[in-house]
């Protein structure tokens, strides 16, 4: 019998962390994960004349999603880190961006991300994520997240359960954009949904809670409108 080949692959310092990180997160929080869809056709065709004006602003679709999550969450029960004693809360939204860099994850940090506008965010995301590229993140680029954001939309993937980072609360799965066709007002039409996967720690949040947001991430979205004109203040749609 032909003997396989065996690649043998080292665990780097990126991938010893994750590991470590999330296998205790597995073993420690009771880990929930809550499923949704959120319209994308108003803010797709929002976007488009905004990138017309400035292809250089930032604005985008990851750009505008990241601004609607960091508003709907930011002073709730799942923006926050725990402790052994403690729920830590937070008003302002420190929000982690996972991003696959040769094979190794990172999650880079937009800091007061609630606060920024869109063309901020996407402009704090590019040089993050020029910065992960080219292995040159500092430890105060990646530190101290309040709540993180996955995606795997780009692969295909419409939903998936991630796991929390400890010590943080709570995650979002962002998963792929998809036509499909609606019932509206009884006339059948086409509209563009992205599915969105909130896992959170249920020691910590209660479902309810937890459900609450994903509303409010849903229709931050949605309301395209609103979350493009709102300037550095952040101000919420809710």
């Amino acid at each position: 019998m032909a003997e396989t080949a065996i690649t043998q692959v080292r665990y780097d310092r990126f991938r010893r962390t994750t590991a470590k990180r999330l296998t205790e997160s597995v073993i420690t929080k009771p880990q929930v994960t809550l499923h949704r869809r959120a319209e994308l056709t108003a803010l797709e065709s929002a976007l488009g004349p905004a990138r017309s004006a400035d292809p250089d602003s930032g604005v985008g679709l990851t750009a505008a999603l990241l601004a609607a999550v960091a508003r709907a969450v930011r002073a709730s029960r799942i923006n926050g880190t725990v402790t052994d004693r403690t729920i830590d809360l937070h008003t302002g939204v420190h929000l982690g961006v996972a991003v696959d860099v040769a094979g190794a994850l990172v999650v880079p940090v937009i800091r007061d991300a609630d606060r920024l506008s869109v063309a901020g965010i996407g402009s704090e995301l590019r040089r993050l994520s020029e910065l992960a590229r080219a292995g040159r993140l500092r430890m105060e680029d990646i530190a101290d997240a309040t709540f993180t954001v996955s995606s795997l939309g780009a692969l295909g993937v419409e939903f998936f359960s991630p796991i929390v980072n400890p010590p943080q609360l709570a995650i979002l799965g962002v998963g792929a954009v998809r036509s499909e066709l609606a019932l509206v007002d009884d006339q059948v039409v086409a509209v563009r949904r992205i599915g969105l996967s909130l896992s959170f720690d249920h020691a910590a949040t209660d479902g309810a809670d937890a459900a609450r947001v994903l509303d409010r991430i849903c229709r931050g979205v949605e309301a395209a409108d609103d979350l493009l004109r709102a300037g550095n203040t952040g101000n919420s749609t809710d």
